[in-house]
């Protein structure tokens, strides 16, 4: 199972997870989780936990040992039991329903591969100061609260330990006191494309260094946690904090999620507060085993911090696991506040200067000078080739933001022959752009809508101009600096839990990199984001070292403020894109108040249901009592465009008491109503709504706190899993077959069966069926491949293909014969007769028959006095294709015309030698021979003559004997006579 678009062209979106359900076929690695629940669910107390942790260990061996007898090769390659109880396996997919039909198998994951993260590299450059006060860290920090004594996990590309901002070492004594390499400084499981040439590894080679190789991990940690050891230098937002540097990345390429559960497993043995996961997995569900794992970490005792994900340019319900679990505190980002410094180009004939950024993607652009052609009037926006003046070639193309992407509008440029292009704003602020993927580009930068006047005023006044990109700096102000990053993605959760938690300063953000690549860095994500809010974190629990998780993630989200949608500050960005909003760490040191729960999900509300009573309990761990005004906030809400959602006004009724009081060191409860029943007559129809319940305090210096709800209003399971697509004639089957309706397996020939999912689905399944009339379906013949909670694609473009030449999941091939394959998904939540079906044209299976074997020896029935035999003979398959031989159940050589040859070693008396071919349909011939093997002196009987004889010349003597009936041998009968004498013998 890969991405594909049918039609070919573009690239896929940032953020994708294209990767995610390409696992290639034969030996593929699984994670096989068992009945019982992990320890942590059932004995968190270690006097128990010794006893039950042997009970899985237990139920691990048995059914490992049960897929041995089921014929499983299976490698086990790790036993989860402390947060996740199950497996990591490798074997055949063919094996997948034997295995999961064993007793005390709860469910088989694919092990998916989990893409190293790859945040924006940013031309621009603020400060990591704006960051920190942004989440109230810095005034923290004067108040003494820096994170003393927290121990806070780093899971990623590991840590440059060596950074003086980091500590300038490893182990006992310096910040980063521990950590472990799972997979060593080769491991790269992807392909050669990713890993370099003859560099594909997927072999984990453990050690205990867990040295950065890539720059990732330190630059997170620098984040959480760095102190700076120069004026120069990056001080983060707990600059006390130890450290633990958990490398599950190699130099290059993935990893896989089972390597994230055991990382998980040793972080907790550790003894961690907090641990920050700046990895994910788009469009999951949220009941991966990544995410089961972590929400038995924060049930264990430790703070879970997950980026949410980078895929918000592909619309709704695009977050990641383990972000998206029920209990870790998943991070969208906003972008950092503060001018940003920026590359400068120059106007050669005035010397007017503009800032300029190049866009991802795009080869480097400093150095590059010409002259530059705007588009005319009418066709500025170079949406297509005939844009482009036929002057443009070899010169700099100016070009307008809007309609179409940037990479079309590059990749225009250059087939209009621009060397270059630079793309101005339509709005206020510099183009922070990306082409979307790699490719062949021209340089390709963004400008301010300033600069762009500003060029295009000196073309009307000069008429030609030409400008030069250099590699100085200068400053330019981010318009989108306190709101939400574009990057960032959406909620909901597939089962419409409100995600992300929070947001967090994510865009543009300097922090430390690995010594050898420069110390320090700028990048953009939700990787970044991320560890601000483990920092804030580890700043809560420096100061009140007995907080639970669920109280950390309270504080914060109680705290938070919610951001503003863009520029226009009557308007807040929609809850389902940045939670409970930006936190405040020192409001959450001060507060005395909190509320629980500290966010409410709404999940569906459909026709007359459309009502909810939610009950907020407020804490009071103070001293006097505060009462707070309850009022709202209402987020923008979103259509239910999944790929596109356009945003909109409105929301749901919030009513309840106007005030409440929380006395000291007690409690108070507060009764809510959330009504959405006005919403069924909204423009935007079937949407995403969503808000803050807000308690203000009436006197003193208690911060104000909020509790964010979210919920779907409309019938989500009438939303169609299919049909989303741009094509219009999705699912497709193509015969990639010589004969159209005809596939020879045998020849190379297959079907690919293309389809798109348009939302997360509870399940996909292809099934083959007999052909029956009209080619409807008849009697199933098996299972091609089925999977539960599936993921979307990431947008109406890039679709899914499975390809198919006949084998079934469980390893079978099916014969020749007409068949249809039918297509079944079952929407979000749905029920039976909600499922969505597509059956295929007919495709007409055509095989050859099994392989020819021929045995040329031994004879059947040859009776031998050695101890081996030679077994010879062909194996030709009529397809064309490769033949297994065995002789005895041992695999021999098959020779390129399919000759084969061996020795057997024989026992005494009658020996059975069975000779099998096979071909890679599954189809066999087998040819057995009997060889009989004596190694005993015949015994002979009734001995003629029965004493001496003696001849004369001309006499003759007759010598007869009997031996044990049915022994085959051979006799020599010697007689002794002068040499003088003729010795003739008759038989």
């Amino acid at each position: 199972m890969a991405w594909a678009r049918p039609c070919g062209g573009g690239a896929a979106a940032e953020g994708g997870a294209g990767g995610i359900l390409a696992q290639p076929a034969g030996v593929q690695r699984w994670i096989v989780e068992l009945a019982r629940p992990p320890v942590v669910e059932v004995a968190p107390r270690a006097s128990a936990a010794d006893g039950y942790r042997r009970q899985l260990l237990d139920d691990h061996r048995q059914v490992v040992e049960a897929m041995r007898r089921a014929g499983v090769d299976v490698e086990v390659h790790h036993a989860f039991t402390t947060l996740f109880n199950g497996l990591a396996v490798s074997f055949s997919a063919e094996h997948l329903p034997r295995v999961a039909a064993l007793p005390g198998v709860k469910r088989v994951w694919p092990d998916l591969k989990v893409p190293r993260p790859s945040p924006v590299q940013s031309g621009a450059s603020p400060q990591m100061d704006y960051t920190r006060d942004m989440i109230g860290a810095g005034q923290a920090h004067q108040h003494g609260y820096k994170g003393q004594g927290v121990f806070v996990a780093v899971m990623d590309t590991g840590i440059d330990y060596n950074h003086p901002d980091l500590g300038g070492g490893f182990g006992p004594g310096y910040r980063v006191i521990t950590g472990y390499d799972f997979v060593g400084d080769t491991f790269c499981p992807d392909d050669e494309d990713t890993c370099g040439v003859d560099k594909v590894d997927d072999v984990p080679k453990p050690d205990d260094d867990p040295m950065d190789q890539h720059g990732h991990g330190t630059h997170v940690a620098g984040i959480i946690g760095a102190s700076a050891a120069s004026p120069a230098g990056v001080t983060g937002v707990a600059p006390e904090v130890t450290f633990g540097a958990y490398k599950v990345f190699g130099p290059a390429g993935s990893t896989f999620s089972s390597i994230m559960i055991e990382a998980m497993e040793r972080v907790l043995a550790d003894g961690a507060d907090v641990l920050n996961m700046s990895i994910g997995a788009a469009y999951a569900w949220p009941d991966y085993p990544t995410a089961v794992a972590a929400d038995n970490l924060v049930d264990a005792g430790v703070v879970v911090v997950a980026s949410i994900g980078n895929s918000g340019a592909t619309g709704l319900f695009s977050t990641g696991a383990p972000g998206n679990a029920a209990k870790v505190i998943g991070v969208a980002s906003v972008d950092s506040l503060g001018p940003f410094e920026v590359n400068a180009g120059r106007v050669d004939q005035t010397g007017d200067t503009f800032g300029y950024v190049a866009m991802d993607f795009s080869p480097a652009a400093a150095g590059v000078s010409g002259v530059l052609v705007a588009l005319p009037a009418g066709a500025q926006e170079g949406c297509a080739v005939t844009d482009f003046p036929a002057g443009v070639a070899g010169k700099i193309a100016l070009i307008r933001r809007g309609t179409c992407t940037f990479q079309e509008k590059s990749l225009n440029a250059k087939a209009a022959g621009a060397m270059a292009a630079i793309i101005y704003n339509n709005a206020p602020g510099v183009v922070l752009g990306t082409l979307g993927s790699e490719g062949d580009y021209i340089p390709t930068v963004g400008i301010s809508q300033a600069a762009g006047d500003l060029l295009l005023g000196l073309l009307d006044q000069h008429g030609t101009i030409s400008v030069t990109l250099t590699e100085e700096r200068s400053f330019e102000e981010n318009p989108n600096a306190g709101f939400t990053s574009p990057f960032s993605s959406w909620g909901l959760t597939p089962d419409l839990a409100l995600k992300p938690d929070l947001t967090a300063p994510g865009g543009n953000v300097r922090s430390t990199y690995p010594l050898d690549r420069g110390g320090y860095a700028y990048l953009s994500g939700t990787s970044m984001s991320s560890p601000h809010v483990a920092g804030a974190a580890a700043l809560l629990l420096g100061a009140d070292p007995t907080l639970t998780p669920d109280q950390v993630r309270r504080l914060l989200m109680n705290t938070s403020a919610p951001v503003a949608f863009g520029a226009n500050l009557a308007f807040l960005e929609a809850v389902h894109r940045q939670g409970a909003g930006l936190p405040n760490v020192w409001a959450g040191l001060n507060t005395p108040v909190t509320v629980s729960p500290a966010k409410v999900s709404l999940g569906e509300l459909q026709g007359d249901d459309a009502v909810r009573q939610v009950t907020l309990t407020l804490s009071n761990a103070g001293s006097e009592p505060v009462t707070y005004e309850i009022g709202d906030d209402l987020g923008l809400i979103t259509d239910f465009d999944v790929f596109a959602p356009s945003l909109w006004t409105g929301g749901a009724q919030v009513s309840g008491p106007p005030s409440v009081t929380v006395p000291p060191g007690g409690t108070a409860t507060v009764q809510i109503t959330v009504d959405a029943s006005h919403l069924d007559q909204h423009p935007a129809g079937d949407l995403i709504f969503g808000g803050w319940i807000v308690f203000s305090p009436t006197g003193g210096d208690a911060p104000v706190l909020r509790v964010p709800y979210a919920g779907f209003r409309g019938d989500f399971q009438s939303r169609p899993v299919l049909g989303h697509d741009v094509y219009g004639f999705l699912p497709l089957l193509d015969y990639v077959s010589e004969t159209p309706g005809v596939i020879r397996p045998d020849q190379g020939e297959y079907v690919d069966i293309y389809f798109h999912i348009g939302i997360q689905p509870e399940y996909v399944r292809f099934t083959a069926h007999e052909a029956g009339p009209g080619g409807a379906p008849g009697d199933p013949a098996g299972v091609i491949y089925e999977d539960q909670h599936f993921i979307r694609s990431p947008d109406p473009q890039l679709v899914f293909v499975l390809s198919w030449a006949g084998e079934l999941m469980n390893g079978g091939h099916l014969p020749s014969g007409d068949y249809v394959v039918v297509f079944e998904t079952l929407r979000p939540g749905g029920t039976p007769d909600q499922v969505e079906s597509w059956v295929s044209p007919v495709v007409s299976i055509r095989r050859a028959g099994p392989p020819v074997l021929t045995l040329t020896e031994p004879e059947d029935g040859l009776v031998t006095r050695m101890e081996t035999v030679q077994v010879s003979g062909t194996a030709v398959d009529p397809g064309g294709g490769p033949v297994t031989v065995r002789v005895n159940g041992e695999e021999v050589a098959v020779g390129a015309d399919g000759s084969f040859s061996t020795r057997v070693v024989l026992d005494e008396g009658a020996n059975q030698i069975t000779v099998v071919a096979a071909n890679q349909r599954g189809l066999t011939a087998q040819e057995t021979r009997t060889v009989y093997a004596d190694w005993t002196a015949p015994v002979l009987q009734n001995l003629e003559p029965s004493s001496d004889v003696t001849l004369r010349w001309g006499e003759s003597v007759v010598v007869r004997f009997t031996s044990e009936p049915g022994l085959h041998a051979a006799y020599d009968v010697i007689i002794a006579a002068p040499a003088c004498v003729n010795q003739r013998l008759q038989a």
